[in-house]
């Protein structure tokens, strides 16, 4: 609602005096006031009127002065109602006048100005441009004053421009400037900005000590308002620095047995959501596993208990929604097992009423949260399909088309009516059967020849496209692909060749992306991507340990930006890389698949020793924000019931006291045991002051933490067997304040 004041009636009144008595300049003036009392009503339209009057009369009048200041407000009005091109031109105009009348201060102050407007406006390049000259000039004046205000709009048009490390460049030297001049305000201000850009270019150990440092100021100056902003801006620095810190570290069950894993055998890989990917493979003892990880970290092996397949044999995953996984496998009978987990794993089950090879390949895919569907091709060539909605419906032929016994099958879904099954039949053609309310006929998919029931990938980018993958007869990778009306012809993909009917993995990450991933002969992986063009040629994936042979691939993407491939190397072990933001990360393996050795091989013992297996630069917990150093961190554990928890911490970096928490937690046993060492440590100091023990606020800045104790439960065998044989984690929490740091009670009175 627009505000009429009495200052506005003032402004319109005297608008109207200097109308009736032709007092020219008088009105010229009085519209300026005009516009700004306007703008103050929330009237815009009107403000910038008023001061395009006013600009014109002075322009008549042949007063550069008041054309400039006229023009400032002509710029003003317009960023107010949101017409940042008519700024711009305005503020030009201010530019062009100043650097003709050769008028230093005024041109400078006019281009930095204009680099705001530029900016608003979306010309990010020259709006830099601007502020840069405005800050050049302000320089060859030498005011403080004016070169910090110009350094702080330099750095805010750098930082709209993603260029964080000049944006704290510029901010720094602002800093600077009022840290010389002894203006706290004005410092505590651009020491938070500081911080920000600092952490905007992924320096958070830089952006903590000037956020820290505003927070003290402020809260000296009693200035709730600052110190809020400050302690925000600080906290979300000390997140990124938590997530930069191991803040668990497991330390293992000792007396284990490790699975083993048939190498290059078939892996299943899905992710529920962008914070989750999860891996499964039968392993040579018929027992599936799990990898699971879980916002950026790979959490552990998981055993499903409660059935056995073949060795290696092939797994077949889906994920309804974010809260569930379905895992299909089949068993040494040829019966068909499915597990479920919804917060947990919920056991295995049978999908009974008919017979596959033992181990044989299965897909399946979900159209909506409602339904799923699986198919495997059985001992006689024929694909059988089932299908849930609420309960398993029963077994249903796909007629009119066999396939080798057992042969591999590839699904997808364009939308949520539509699902299409693929396999390659005697006759080497690969054949596709459709379903959009019912199913269709098997149709030839092209002229080219793959091996009877070799390995397809298949991938649907939107709802328009499919694109089927295989490696053919002649050892060439090719590609065919519908566009919503008909298949195409079969196209190689790259120059390099694979072994006929190798298995491969394919993944889109968006709409304008296909990956496709091989292995071949020798062990080496090969990968090749369509990025809306062309398909590119085969680069290597390296490792220090190849595959054995072509290996079967499993992949999958979280994000755009993202991608991990999975493999089973030679050792047995399963190993993965990973892609993010343009570059391929090295292989690494997945965390151990193990079991507890039987009770009766385990040898007796008298003490446990748990021990942080590294050392590790952790953060501090309170008070500081900085790295603080920790190694040797052991808890000793005895049969006579006595407990030692110690470790060695330094202070390397803080400006001041911290204080610090390491907890470790027995995970398995059947009474609480937990332990928790805390302590405060001292500014860094030379290494003579820490011999002789010199004290910084009265803390040294290094030494060795210990609390002991006494607890009977040790003492009771069964117990100790538990503590014996158990695994443990150490923690650090995240970061937070301590006490000491009180923020101020309220705004200072003026």
């Amino acid at each position: 609602m627009a505000i009429t004041s009495n200052a506005l009636n003032e402004a319109q009144e005297r608008v109207r005096v200097c109308r009736e008595t032709g007092d020219r300049p008088g009105l010229a003036h009085a519209l300026v006031i005009l516009s700004s009392e306007l703008q103050t009503a929330g009237r815009h339209d009107e403000a910038v009127s008023a001061a395009r009057e006013a600009a014109a009369l002075y322009r008549e009048l042949g007063n550069s002065a008041g054309l400039v200041w006229a023009l400032e407000n002509v710029a003003n009005r317009c960023t107010a109602a949101g017409r940042y091109p008519e700024a711009v031109e305005a503020t030009q105009e201010r530019v062009d006048i100043q650097r003709a009348a050769q008028n230093p201060s005024g041109l400078a102050h006019a281009l930095v100005t204009l680099g705001s407007n530029l900016e608003s406006a979306g010309r990010l390049d020259e709006a830099l441009a601007a502020a840069l000259e405005g800050t050049a000039v302000y320089r060859e004046l030498g005011g403080s004053g004016g070169i910090a205000w110009a350094l702080q709009n330099l750095a805010r048009r750098y930082t709209a421009a993603g260029r964080y490390g000049q944006a704290a460049e510029a901010t720094g030297e602002e800093a600077g400037i009022h840290r010389a001049a002894q203006d706290r305000p004005a410092l505590a201000h651009a020491l938070v900005v500081l911080g920000s850009n600092l952490l905007s270019a992924d320096e958070p150990e830089q952006a903590v000590v000037p956020a820290r440092e505003s927070v003290e100021i402020y809260q000296a100056l009693n200035s709730l308002g600052g110190f809020t902003w400050a302690r925000q801006s600080l906290d979300r620095i000390g997140v990124v620095l938590a997530s930069r810190q191991p803040f668990e570290y497991t330390v293992p069950r000792p007396f284990t047995v490790e699975a083993s894993f048939a190498p290059g055998a078939p892996l299943a890989t899905l992710s529920r959501n962008d914070n989750h990917m999860e891996v499964f493979a039968v392993d040579t003892d018929g027992r599936m596993w799990t990898s699971w990880w879980w916002h950026g970290s790979w959490e552990g092996s998981f055993l499903l208990t409660g059935h056995s397949f073949p060795p290696g044999a092939h797994v077949a995953t889906l994920t309804r929604n974010d809260d569930h996984m379905e895992v299909f496998a089949v068993d040494g009978d040829g019966k068909v097992w499915g597990n479920w987990w919804h917060g947990e794993w919920k056991g295995w089950f049978e999908i009974p009423g008919h017979l596959f090879p033992p181990g044989a390949p299965l897909a399946c895919l979900s159209r909506n949260d409602d339904h799923m569907e699986v198919w495997g091709v059985d001992g006689d060539g024929k694909v059988w399909g089932n299908w849930w909605n609420g309960e398993w419906k029963g077994w249903f032929e796909i007629p009119g088309r066999t396939f080798p016994a057992g042969a591999h099958l590839v699904s997808l879904t364009r939308n949520d009516d539509h699902m299409e099954v693929y396999a390659v039949d005697e006759q080497r053609r690969p054949h596709a059967s459709a379903w959009g309310g019912e199913w269709g006929q098997w149709q030839a998919i092209g002229s080219y020849e793959f091996p009877p029931g070799s390995p397809l990938g298949a991938i649907s980018r939107h709802e328009d496209h499919l694109e089927l993958f295989g490696i053919d007869t002649n050892h060439q990778v090719r590609a065919n692909w519908w566009d919503g009306n008909t298949w195409h012809d079969w196209v190689p993909i790259g120059t390099r060749l694979f072994e006929p009917g190798s298995p491969m993995a394919t993944v889109s990450r968006h709409e304008d992306h296909m990956e496709v991933f091989v292995v071949d002969t020798d062990g080496q992986a090969w990968g090749n991507y369509w990025d809306s063009e062309d398909w590119h040629e085969w680069f290597r994936i390296r490792a220090e340990q190849p595959f054995a042979g072509p290996a079967h691939l499993a992949t999958m993407t979280r994000d755009d930006d993202h991608m991990e491939v999975f493999g089973i190397g030679r050792p047995g072990k399963r190993t993965a890389a990973w892609y993010m933001d343009g570059d391929w990360n090295d292989w690494f393996l997945l965390p151990a698949a193990t079991t507890p050795l039987p009770d009766e091989e385990i040898p007796p013992g008298h003490e446990r020793i748990f021990t942080l297996g590294r050392e590790i630069w952790v953060y501090s917990t309170v008070g500081m924000r900085l790295p603080l150093y920790c190694s040797e961190a052991q808890l000793i554990c005895r049969q006579d019931g006595s407990w030692r928890f110690n470790a060695f911490m330094r202070n390397t970096e803080t400006d001041g006291d911290c204080q610090f928490d390491l907890y470790l937690r027995l995970s398995g046993v059947s009474r609480p045991f937990d332990f928790r060492l805390s302590g405060e440590l001292g500014a860094p100091g030379d290494k003579e002051a820490a011999r002789i023990g010199r004290r910084s606020r009265g803390f040294l800045p290094e030494q060795r933490f210990q609390e002991e104790g006494h607890y009977d439960a040790l003492t009771d065998p069964a117990f100790f067997r538990e503590v014996y044989t158990c695994a443990a984690t150490f923690t650090i929490p995240p970061p937070g304040w301590n006490d000491y740091i009180v923020p101020p009670a309220e705004e200072p009175e003026e």
